[in-house]
């Protein structure tokens, strides 16, 4: 072999040769050499329902305000009439979530239902959404006092009565 090389030494590592000896020692490694696979381990693990609850707090508002109810309606106790509109203009598409229970549940256009919420016996105020009847199929079937978080936008509120867009349900 070695009289081969040195025979043929010009021809061989003269450009033509060179890459005929570089392809054919790339072919013989990639052949007989393999390259090592990553393991990839997939697992399934179905959501809890705490995560399914974080899932939906993050996806349906940004940022919520750590405001109260009753935060919200003192605003307007005291406040002279002709400031009325500007106090609720403030407060309009800050972004809440609160614990309450269901006061009332009416039909209404289109397949939804005006939802009035309270914060429990003997505390006064109303928290009214609207929402598809068709999204919520569960509140056919609830009760009063049970017990619903709810996430949604101040579209407008009173000094016993905040309205909500854009509401979401966690029952």
């Amino acid at each position: 072999m070695f009289e081969f090389i040195s025979a043929n030494k010009s021809w061989l590592f003269d450009g033509a040769g060179l890459a005929l000896v570089v392809g054919v020692v790339t072919f013989i490694y990639r052949k007989f050499s393999k390259p090592k696979e990553a393991s990839h381990i997939t697992v399934h693990v179905a959501p809890s329902p705490a995560a399914i609850e974080q899932t939906v707090q993050t996806t349906t508002a940004t940022r919520i305000a750590p405001l109260t109810f009753e935060q919200v309606v003192a605003e307007f106790r005291d406040a002279p009439p002709l400031q009325i509109e500007a106090i609720n203009e403030r407060f309009k598409g800050v972004s809440i979530r609160w614990e309450t229970r269901i006061f009332n549940i009416e039909k209404s256009a289109n397949d939804t239902v005006r939802l009035s919420l309270h914060f429990g016996p003997g505390t006064p105020g109303l928290i009214i959404c609207y929402v598809a009847l068709a999204d919520y199929k569960e509140l056919a079937y609830l009760k009063k006092e049970t017990p619903v978080t709810v996430i949604g936008e101040i579209e407008r509120a009173t000094d016993s009565t905040v309205s909500l867009t854009n509401a979401q349900l966690l029952l």
